[in-house]
């Protein structure tokens, strides 16, 4: 099938996982400039159950603000909108992905530590680069593999495919494109953009393990990317040269800090621990 032909199956499929119907309309406000602080959270306290995770994840240990923060219209004027948006969606996705329908060897339990662990060290990443909104990056990294479930879920044919040509020798994204024309990355991205995120977050989840193609101006792809990567060789690496899955030539700004990620990755592993009981991953 090609892209198209995907993307209309996609739409066709009644039971895609999305986000709380609040999360969406967020979302959906935020499109709009004109809209204030004092809407957006009028319609985040009519819902309860957001503003008290959205409260317990701004004021928890890992999250790290340094004045606790007792309201959802507080959390809008300390943080800022971006930061809010960011927070109200990573308590909403992971719940959305909660039941594990995928057969064969997917593990949600294991999908999510990757993706928590890419979460946090996207935000330390972004702590030293200008321009970069930590949150956001936590953000793009908890949702940089969304596809996977997409894909082990709702199209285990073709996920046995896929298989078929990685125990073949061929490279995950590569076959997926291969059986399906779009990789879980894209197909990660065709679901941001359902959701109504920000263009930057749907071309961060889109393009991380593409990075060349990322948006003028906007580092968030790089920065998942070199975190996948991290996360992914973590107990292994000795000279992060040697990482494979990074493409050196994009990092300009992050040169540096990749370079001494061994010396550093333990330094957040509780972080990372920490995230993990926030969001009950065990």
């Amino acid at each position: 099938m090609n892209a198209e032909q995907l993307k209309k199956k996609l739409d066709a499929i009644p039971d895609i996982p999305t986000l709380p119907a609040i999360a969406l309309k967020v979302n959906s406000m935020l499109m709009n400039p004109n809209t204030s602080m004092r809407e957006l959270s009028d319609l985040i306290i009519n819902d309860q159950a957001i503003v008290s995770n959205l409260l317990r994840l701004v004021n928890s240990a890992f999250y790290g603000f340094g004045s606790q923060i007792d309201s959802a219209h507080r959390a809008i004027m300390v943080l800022g909108i971006e930061t809010v948006r960011n927070a109200i969606v990573s308590v909403s996705v992971i719940p959305a992905f909660s039941t594990n329908h995928a057969g064969g060897d997917f593990s949600l339990s294991a999908f999510w530590q990757h993706s928590i662990a890419v979460a946090v060290v996207s935000r330390k990443l972004a702590r030293h680069l200008a321009g970069e909104i930590p949150e956001t990056c936590f953000t793009a990294g908890l949702l940089h593999d969304i596809g996977k479930i997409i894909i082990a879920r709702h199209l285990s044919a073709d996920s046995s495919a896929i298989l078929d040509l990685e125990h073949q020798g061929m490279r995950g994204c590569e076959a997926e494109k291969a059986i399906l024309s779009l990789d879980h990355a894209e197909i990660g991205g065709y679901l941001a953009h359902k959701w109504h995120l920000p263009d930057n977050l749907m071309q961060a989840i889109a393009t991380h393990h593409t990075p060349q193609r990322r948006v003028a101006g906007h580092n968030l792809a790089a920065v998942v990317h070199a975190a996948d990567a991290i996360v992914n060789n973590a107990h292994m690496m000795e000279n992060p040269q040697t990482i494979g899955d990074i493409d050196h030539a994009h990092f300009t700004d992050l040169k540096i800090l990749i370079e001494t990620a061994p010396a550093w990755f333990d330094e957040i592993e509780p972080e990372i621990t920490a995230a993990y009981s926030f969001f009950g991953i065990e």
